[in-house]
């Protein structure tokens, strides 16, 4: 350490430290899971399958916790969900309809889950990623 480095050296043995994006990305995808289990819980009548509705909780409780402690490979799934999405809405009757009729709670989570994608794609989370998984490869 030199006097104006107030910081401990990098160890090899650990990875660098989480930065300040993959937090909060991670905090969205949880909160979207916290959303669709209170939807569930207080408002069960909003939801249109109980078997759904526990997958998407598990789902994004899981894709949190992994994009919380390294996972690179979260940004592709979170990509492969929200276009089965995307192509959910396409393939409806009236897509602009399907769209429009989407609750409130639903279009949050939506946002949430977009914006944890746009925030794992940022420049300081992939640098975070490789190191993670370069530390994961050699040890």
């Amino acid at each position: 350490m030199t006097e104006n480095d107030s910081s401990p050296p990098a160890r090899p043995d650990r990875p660098p430290a989480r930065p300040q994006v993959i937090s909060i990305a991670a905090g969205a995808l949880f909160a979207s899971a916290v959303v669709l289990l209170t939807v569930w819980i207080a408002w069960p009548e909003q939801v249109v399958s109980n078997g759904g509705q526990v997958f998407f909780i598990m789902l994004w409780t899981v894709l949190a916790w992994v994009t919380f402690r390294g996972a690179g490979w979260v940004r592709y799934a979170i990509v492969a969900i929200l276009i089965v999405t995307l192509w959910g809405f396409a393939n409806a009757a009236s897509p602009m309809e399907s769209v429009a009729h989407l609750a409130p709670w639903e279009v949050l989570c939506r946002v949430l889950q977009a914006g944890a994608l746009a925030l794992l794609c940022l420049p300081q989370a992939h640098r975070w990623f490789r190191a993670v998984a370069a530390l994961d490869k050699d040890g």
